[in-house]
């Protein structure tokens, strides 16, 4: 467990400890490639930033993009049309409303389009499904049933 703050000595004040961007668990190819972009955009910002507060902010955005650019990808799936981890699921709702989903890991959530984090209700309910099954889930608006059209796992 990292923390925060240490304390070197009794009579020193505190002094901010670098924290670990280290990435621990598995990301998606397509999290990871978009990681990679991403922080090649910053980097290139972070270059040209003269502002202070400006150039905090991006060090920040890219150590943390840096840890999911440097993480392990997940292999690809050996079961095409299952849905697993990394895998972008299109789908419709009761209404015939379709959305995407791509089941990721948590730190890919605002990098990836359309991610769900693994742990997400409608991620798990969505595990090993196949085109053409109907999964059910309690989600944050309620009850939902969903029909899974297609997976797919882009990189």
């Amino acid at each position: 467990m990292s923390k925060a703050f240490t304390k070197d000595h009794d009579d020193a004040g505190f002094t901010l400890a670098a924290r670990s961007q280290a990435h621990a668990g598995p990301v998606t190819a397509l999290g990871s490639r978009l990681a990679r972009e991403r922080l090649s955009a910053v980097s290139a910002r972070l270059e040209r930033a003269e502002a202070a507060e400006e150039r905090a902010r991006l060090e920040i955005e890219r150590d943390k993009i840096a840890g999911i650019a440097s993480a392990p990808v997940s292999a690809v799936s050996a079961h095409d049309d299952a849905v697993v981890f990394g895998a972008e699921v299109r789908v419709k709702d009761a209404t015939g409303r379709e959305r995407e989903v791509v089941v990721a890991s948590a730190d890919e959530i605002g990098l990836v389009p359309h991610a769900a984090s693994v742990t997400s209700p409608i991620a798990r309910a969505l595990l090993n499904a196949r085109p053409g099954d109907v999964v059910e889930f309690d989600g944050p608006r309620g009850h939902d049933e969903l029909t899974i059209l297609s997976v797919r796992f882009p990189r």
